[in-house]
């Protein structure tokens, strides 16, 4: 598969939640900071990496992200 970049993906969709052999980014938006923590900390097998235009917000998420699988 070559480099590709979803937009508009639910979370709850295979490519979004199983690895996929390729360079693949997914974008699923968010309307809350809690939302965004939720998204990210929902991502079962997958590296996930919560971005945001304002620094003090990613700041925080960054802070209660779990990062991975099984991370607490």
């Amino acid at each position: 598969m070559k480099p590709a970049i979803f937009v508009n993906v639910e979370n709850n969709i295979t490519i979004a939640q199983e690895e996929i052999l390729g360079s693949v980014l997914c974008v699923i938006t968010y309307d809350s900071e809690d939302e965004t923590i939720r998204i990210a900390n929902d991502t079962r097998n997958l590296v996930s990496t919560p971005l945001s235009s304002g620094l003090t917000l990613s700041a925080r998420v960054a802070w209660l992200h779990r990062f991975g699988p099984g991370a607490s």
